[in-house]
């Protein structure tokens, strides 16, 4: 197929998917789309990708299934780029289906499913300079410096400037309903429906009724300015240097993502520190512990959360964060916040702490980690409500839910295929007593082909049992 006419066939879908129907955003799932870019031609700069998945489960009272399928178009030139991603989504739950009858206004008659939506996931300017200034604007995936307070899909403008010891990230814009990852058509949790959820935090169904902003700035202790053998006193050497550590605005999708997937040549180097006989370097050892920068890096964090409607309410979020070396290569994560709103102030705190472990070419982790508060006001609660912790896969607890703790243990084997074994859990300390265990495994076949099963159980106060489900998941990229 020539380049004119694949561009004509790409921009089609668009059209047809986009302005046809009514337009919903997609499912928050795990996507690699942006790593699979790749040019029509050597001579154009256009690049596409394609992603299909699909998953089938079971449970105590249903099964479900669902597929999803993803384009996205990519014109980088420089520092600029354009990018547009989105798809179709259909799923089916057994337990609720509602019959051939009564499909509901956004039934599209493929058949297969009980629901069919295409969506719009990504449409963003982005301006990056390296060390310097990264800046997006439009419909993207944000991300704040800190450690959990945004992970939200916003319609606005967001970045990080970078100048010496410091960097500086700010957020702000319009969350909506539609297009958000716990929106009307974003999560599992409708699928599932265990029992439901009463504190959750919607966003509002139009621009500009739910809104964001949010700065932080992150300093390293440890910051060395660079100046290059040649340079006069006279030269302009680099000053701009990327924090270490530091959680860049809006991650890039567009280099190959960092997940259980990771080639383990480049990941699971082998510690030659951990195989040396017992005492057989104590001195080098000792040394080596004096020698660890036992702060990464702080900050500072400014966070709005406002709607205009109505009911207008405001919330105002102020506080710190750290991240630590700790002996034995364990590392401590730190966040405080003062959540300014009336009726509901408090104290909200996250912690995590973990470790890997390195065995040759293969790899385990080990991590823990919890979130909880300090009342200032009778019955206050503690609710940022864009950070999409995800904490559970069939209860997804969030930080409304505090307190609230959470584990992890993960085994990453050697070899091509990328096989894992990973083991959650989380418990919630107060209301529905909610207690998560998931089981779950995955393996690369081929370079474009996934699978991955997952197993959980969930126990909680309002279910008179606990509630046992097992997914399959298979995911094709092009």
């Amino acid at each position: 197929m020539s380049v004119r006419y694949r561009i004509v066939f790409f921009l089609f879908i668009f059209i047809f998917i986009f302005f046809h129907f009514n337009t919903f955003s997609q499912p928050d799932c795990r996507s690699v789309l942006g790593s699979h870019l790749k040019p029509f031609s050597e001579k154009f700069p256009l690049q596409w990708a394609l992603e299909g998945t699909g998953s089938f489960g079971l449970s105590d009272n249903r099964n479900i299934s669902n597929a999803m399928l993803f384009a996205g178009l990519d014109y980088t030139k420089g520092k600029h780029q354009l990018y547009l991603e989105g798809g179709y989504k259909g799923f089916r739950d057994s337990w609720s289906y509602p019959g051939k009858d009564n499909l509901g206004d956004n039934y599209i008659g493929f058949g297969l499913f009980q629901q069919n939506k295409p969506g719009l996931r990504e449409a963003f300017y982005k301006y990056k300079e390296n060390d310097k200034l990264t800046l997006t604007v439009g419909l993207h995936s944000m991300k704040s410096a800190d450690y959990f307070l945004i992970n939200e899909r916003v319609i606005g403008i967001s970045g990080t400037s970078y100048k010496d010891a410091f960097s500086i990230n700010f957020n702000a814009g319009s969350v909506v309903r539609r297009f958000s990852r716990m929106g009307e058509f974003c999560s599992v949790k409708y699928i599932y429906n265990v029992f439901p959820v009463k504190d959750e935090i919607q966003a509002a169904k139009d621009l500009g009724k739910t809104n964001l902003a949010n700065v932080v700035v992150l300093w390293d202790p440890h910051y060395k300015k660079i100046i290059k053998k040649e340079d006069t006193p006279d030269s302009n050497p680099d000053e701009f240097k990327p924090l270490e550590g530091t959680v860049e605005n809006s991650e890039d999708e567009f280099k190959p993502m960092e997940d259980e997937f990771k080639s383990a040549d480049d990941e699971f180097k082998t510690n030659e520190e951990e195989f040396k006989a017992f005492g057989s370097n104590d001195e080098g050892k000792e040394k080596e512990k004096s020698q660890i920068k036992i702060i990464k890096h702080v900050g500072l964090i400014l966070h709005n959360e406002f709607t205009l409607s109505e009911n207008s309410s405001v919330k105002w979020y102020a506080g710190a964060l750290t991240h630590l070396n700790l002996p034995y290569q364990m590392e401590l994560k730190i966040e405080v916040l003062q959540q300014f709103q009336q009726d509901h102030n408090c104290t909200g705190y996250y912690t995590t702490i973990a470790r890997d472990f390195n065995w040759g070419k293969q790899k385990s982790e080990l991590g823990a980690g919890m979130m909880g508060k300090i009342n200032l006001s009778d019955s206050a609660v503690f609710s940022p409500a864009y950070s999409n912790l995800w904490i559970g896969e069939v209860v997804r607890l969030d930080t409304w839910n505090a307190p609230l703790v959470f584990s992890h243990v993960k085994h990453v084997f050697p070899g091509k295929n990328k096989l894992f074994v990973k083991l959650k859990g989380a418990a919630q300390l107060q209301g529905n007593y909610t207690k998560i265990l998931d089981l779950e495994s995955g393996i690369k076949l081929y370079k474009n082909f996934k699978i991955s099963g997952i197993f959980s159980v969930v126990d909680a106060d309002p279910i008179n049992s606990p509630y046992f489900m097992g997914r399959i998941e298979i995911r094709i990229t092009i």
